[in-house]
């Protein structure tokens, strides 16, 4: 049976999000883990360290910057722009330490590019929105990502910037 249990949370080590360090108000100890769970008053959470050993942790115990990520952790991102939304995907991303994102570009009148770049200028995905088409795609990302639409002359008509949790 504790194999299984094993198998099962190693499973699922591999998905969702990723490990990042938890500071703890008093000491400021730092441990590394990976958020499982949370109450559903949200005061506690249920984290997962790198040996396998899960624990339940009270949220007041922990520095502001945690307690804002467990606030907000489960709650999908999605940002909506005139003609771009941008949310979190539920493919799992092939690489470690990367995530994918789903993209929703809308065209009126005129064509429209979507790009969605990380670490400087590489680009990861370039996608064309004829006029009067919506298109819809997943796309890998790293830490620090963007996404942009540009219209037919190259000029950026909506963008935003996105940097992955720890």
């Amino acid at each position: 049976m504790k194999t299984i249990f094993l198998l099962l949370l190693s499973v699922s080590l591999g998905f969702g999000d990723s490990f990042r360090e938890w500071t703890q108000l008093a000491s400021g100890k730092t441990i590394t883990a990976k958020m499982l769970e949370k109450s559903e008053d949200g005061k506690s959470v249920r984290i997962v360290m790198n040996s396998g050993k899960s624990h339940w942790v009270k949220a007041a115990s922990l520095v502001t910057e945690d307690r804002d990520y467990i606030l907000t952790w489960g709650i999908p991102v999605v940002v909506e722009f005139k003609h771009l939304e941008v949310t979190d995907s539920e493919k799992p991303a092939k690489r470690a330490g990367f995530k994918m994102i789903h993209v929703i570009a809308r065209a009126k009148d005129k064509p429209l590019t979507v790009e969605v770049s990380f670490k400087g200028d590489m680009r990861v995905t370039t996608q064309s929105v004829k006029p009067g088409k919506t298109v819809e795609f997943d796309a890998e990302v790293a830490e620090m990502y963007y996404v942009s639409l540009l219209d037919e002359d190259e000029v950026v008509i909506d963008s935003a910037k996105f940097k992955l949790s720890k």
